[in-house]
């Protein structure tokens, strides 16, 4: 998995040079709690986003759940914040994979 670089959010707005290319075996990154993703797909096809949980018992009484998100073909999606009680690991790191990885870009956007 490749570690992704996490960007804040600014007035003027993001440069989408900081864009990265989805990683085939997966992405990570440091999540405090004010991080949002975004991903755009550049694929022919949809493709689908999945955060993994890593607790087994969020939120409270539920059974975990991985986030799981369908992204068309040319099309983008913010996704967040995201929790961090229920998805990061011990490290505070969030764990990303794609289904289709090739021709999609993925960023880190922080508040924090």
């Amino acid at each position: 998995m490749a570690e992704l670089t996490v960007n804040s959010i600014i007035e003027d707005g993001f440069d989408p040079d900081v864009l990265e290319a989805a990683a085939e075996a997966g992405d990570t990154f440091e999540n405090d709690g004010n991080s949002f993703i975004y991903v755009t797909n550049g694929n022919v096809a949809e493709i689908t986003l999945t955060i993994a949980s890593q607790v087994t018992n969020y939120p409270e009484g539920t059974a975990p759940y991985d986030i799981e998100v369908a992204v068309p073909a040319s099309e983008s999606r913010f996704i967040g914040p995201i929790s961090q009680a229920g998805y990061n690991d011990e490290t505070g790191v969030v764990e990303l994979t794609y289904d289709i990885h090739e021709d999609v870009l993925i960023g880190i956007f922080s508040l924090g």
